[in-house]
């Protein structure tokens, strides 16, 4: 933690979607934006956008800045269009990428670290073009890999224009990352195989959650168990996404 002498280390955290939006990835952005301030002196600021990834019911209205417990929230304009369309989440992406674009370039540099995650997938492009301009210093966090994901689901042709072009702007901002955030082993030979990233400069950093608030109770002990009579048969539990990317033969 910094000195009351020392200029607090600032960090800008850049993903799509933060809290109160439903996308899991806001919520765990949310979180480690308030333990980087609370509970080590940083000077955090988290660049988002209005909700819009849920149901409309839960595309609220907030304020385009606004502090919680010290930490900075900025949120910028998108067109509140349906994330299942490929259209509709592309205008939003380029979106918020054309007013990132802007922000990260001619936004404040010295002793600032900006970490984009995957939300948009090329977004961490626009730290590599602003560290060629302003020398900003950035990492990523990968949370989902494209082209790959598209690809697998057939989006994307393999081998195709928009695969090669995507695989292009891929190298570039891992290149320009000085440090590269994974989530786990799988992740990281990915880096390493398909953009030729050093070991060295990754970080594997699973998933974090609140233990106070999420912690294991014994099956006989949960409501739901008891409520559908499940305490006695062997269950299956999945906790994860039910999107295009989930393979659920296995389940």
């Amino acid at each position: 933690m910094a000195s009351a002498n020392e200029t607090k280390p600032r960090v800008v955290l850049v993903n799509q979607y933060c809290v109160p939006d439903v996308a899991s990835t806001g919520h765990l952005i949310h979180i480690l934006a308030h333990e980087l301030h609370q509970n080590h002196g940083f000077e955090v600021e988290v660049l988002t956008t209005q909700p819009s990834y849920g149901d409309k019911d839960s595309w609220t209205k907030l304020p385009p800045v606004m502090v919680e417990e010290g930490v900075t929230f900025k949120r910028v304009w998108v067109p509140r269009l349906s994330k299942n369309i490929l259209a509709g989440r592309a205008i939003k992406d380029l979106t918020f990428l054309i007013q990132l674009g802007f922000r990260a370039v001619f936004g404040k540099q010295r002793g600032t670290v900006y970490v984009y995650t995957t939300a948009p997938p090329y977004g961490a492009f626009v730290g590599a073009i602003a560290k060629l301009l302003r020398r900003q210093t950035y990492c990523t966090l990968l949370y989902d890999s494209y082209p790959h994901l598209g690809v697998w689901v057939g989006t994307f042709k393999k081998g195709g224009f928009i695969e090669r072009v995507w695989h292009w702007v891929n190298r570039r901002m891992y290149a320009g990352a000085r440090r590269k955030i994974v989530l786990c082993k799988a992740a990281s030979r990915l880096l390493q195989e398909n953009y030729r990233v050093e070991e060295r400069e990754i970080v594997q950093i699973p998933n974090w959650a609140d233990g106070d608030k999420i912690f294991p109770v014994d099956k006989a002990e949960t409501n739901f168990a008891k409520e559908h009579k499940l305490v006695e048969p062997f269950t299956v539990l999945y906790s994860g996404n039910m999107g295009l990317y989930y393979e659920f033969e296995t389940i």
